[in-house]
């Protein structure tokens, strides 16, 4: 909101489906929004919009399904606010779906590393927070999953993210130092019971050996550890690429 108080005299996009913006953004003289009818809205997979009359616009696609490389709800908002900025300035993207399509992702943000006897291996080093591992496993979903979560203690409240998980938790979960322990008894203290159960490790190399001995058929072993990768990696990039190596790929 204090971003778009600074730009009090120029053009905001926002998300019309948060009742926060809705709310706080009413006076503001130049608002275009996503998530509202007419517009780009986010949809499970998709994205679509049903064509405003009203005015021309530069893409000629109403509905787009995302590639397997923008996994989960949250891309595709972020796609919705994407596709508005695109056409508020007035750009054209003539061919989308072949542009999507060929969108590979970041590397170590939900990214399959490999498959190896059914298993996916999928390295989500740069999550640092608890809202991010719940936006991985809401990409993902939570069954075959075997997760492994934890890094540098910097003080943020876990207890969310273990209520949120006390209902629908993952296959098993697997905790990493140096906030792992502090996890550990977070999740336990919220009642979360995997069917894998929850387990704390001293390494990564530890915790990969676990999960491919935990992982049921077909599911996924995640690397998401809502935390910084200090001091045990050099950043979040090394951490991906020593889950990558311990994996065998």
């Amino acid at each position: 909101m204090r971003l778009a108080q600074l730009a009090s005299h120029g053009k905001v996009i926002a998300n019309f489906s948060d009742k926060t913006l809705r709310e706080g953004l009413k006076n503001h003289p130049d608002v275009t929004w996503f998530n509202r009818s007419g517009r780009w809205q986010a949809s499970g997979d998709s994205v679509f919009r049903h064509q405003d009359k009203s005015g021309p616009s530069s893409i000629t696609q109403n509905h787009l399904t995302a590639p397997a490389s923008l996994p989960g709800e949250h891309n595709m908002q972020n796609l919705a606010a994407a596709l508005t900025v695109v056409e508020t300035l007035g750009l054209d993207i003539p061919q989308l779906d072949e542009v999507l399509s060929s969108f590979s992702g970041l590397p170590h943000r939900l990214q399959i590393i490999g498959e190896r006897n059914g298993i996916r291996y999928v390295n989500d080093s740069i999550s640092t927070t608890p809202v991010s591992v719940g936006a991985a496993l809401q990409a993902i979903g939570n069954d075959g999953v075997v997760l492994l979560l934890g890094g540098m203690d910097r003080g943020l409240d876990w207890n969310g993210f273990a209520n949120s998980m006390s209902d629908s938790a993952p296959h098993a979960i697997i905790t990493l130092p140096d906030n792992g322990r502090r996890i550990f008894d977070c999740l336990k203290a919220a009642g979360v019971e995997p069917e894998g159960d929850i387990h704390a490790v001293s390494n990564l190399r530890a915790a990969v050996a676990l999960a491919e001995k935990l992982v049921p058929e077909k599911g996924h072993i995640l690397l998401s550890p809502g935390a910084p990768s200090f001091p045990h990696f050099r950043d979040y990039v090394d951490r991906g690429e020593q889950f990558k190596k311990f994996s065998g790929f």
